[in-house]
């Protein structure tokens, strides 16, 4: 449900630029700020590839037409058409990262918003992150989106920002174990609007997110998800949806 935002933010610059033949694009953080695919010293260019498995994972506008359950065409996904290499060569387009020249610390660039331009947090407390300032554009980010990180890797937005505030020595490292343990694993209220809005019932969610469980990280016992954590407790985490086979498989995967 977030990924318009990922495609949006890396493709719409880039056909503007190439369309009007802007030279260079100036944006703040590098995508890989948190996900570790380059460094923030690298100069990563702005080819097509680059954007299709770092940004989008391999899916690109092609994947959501023709399908008889939501009837997008061409024209509706114009939007997320990334231009070719040789646009883009042609046009002379490039982009630097404000992230590859200074220290991009959200929670100082937060604190200083607020001093300086009187910018306001969210009011109302995240249920998956103690953060109250990162992602407030979207109900999905800190919430159901950040779900499915956890239920297929085992970690969420919690150990992604104790990660970056310990890294910046702005937390301590028990606080922020105190802070995952508390958080991770919340199945946040944002689900149910969610789940409305696509008119999808909760046990057809949870029983096609069970089939993207990483067997390295999860196991199950007792028709209960389980994994180790951080925090040295093996701890349950909700039903088992998937059906005797798909247990059968994943148990084998399990042992692989």
């Amino acid at each position: 449900m977030n990924r318009h935002d990922h495609c949006g933010i890396s493709t719409a610059p880039v056909i503007v630029a190439t369309k009007f033949k802007i030279p260079l694009i100036i944006l703040g953080e590098t995508p890989w700020d948190i996900s570790g695919q380059f460094s923030p010293d690298d100069m990563v260019t702005f080819t097509y590839r680059s954007r299709h498995d770092n940004s989008l994972r391999g899916y690109e506008w092609y994947d959501f037409i023709n399908d008889k359950n939501e009837p997008l065409s061409e024209k509706d996904m114009a939007w997320a058409k990334y231009p070719t290499d040789t646009e883009i060569l042609y046009s002379g387009v490039t982009g630097v990262y404000a992230g590859n020249y200074f220290k991009w610390s959200g929670k100082h660039n937060a604190e200083l918003s607020i001093k300086k331009y009187d910018w306001q947090p969210s009011k109302t407390p995240f249920e998956r992150t103690y953060r109250n300032y990162s992602n407030v554009d979207n109900r999905y980010s800190n919430g159901v989106s950040d779900l499915l990180k956890f239920v297929k890797f085992g970690y969420g937005r919690s150990s992604d920002h104790v990660s970056k505030d310990i890294r910046n020595k702005d937390m301590k490292r028990d606080d922020g174990i105190k802070l995952v343990k508390k958080h991770d694993h919340v199945v946040s209220s944002d689900l149910k609007h969610w789940l409305e809005y696509v008119e999808l019932k909760e046990t057809d969610f949870w029983k096609t997110a069970d089939k993207f469980r990483d067997p390295r990280v999860w196991r199950i016992k007792n028709k209960q998800w389980y994994k180790d954590n951080i925090f040295g407790e093996e701890c349950a985490y909700g039903d088992v949806y998937l059906n005797k086979s798909e247990q059968e498989n994943f148990n084998l995967s399990n042992k692989i």
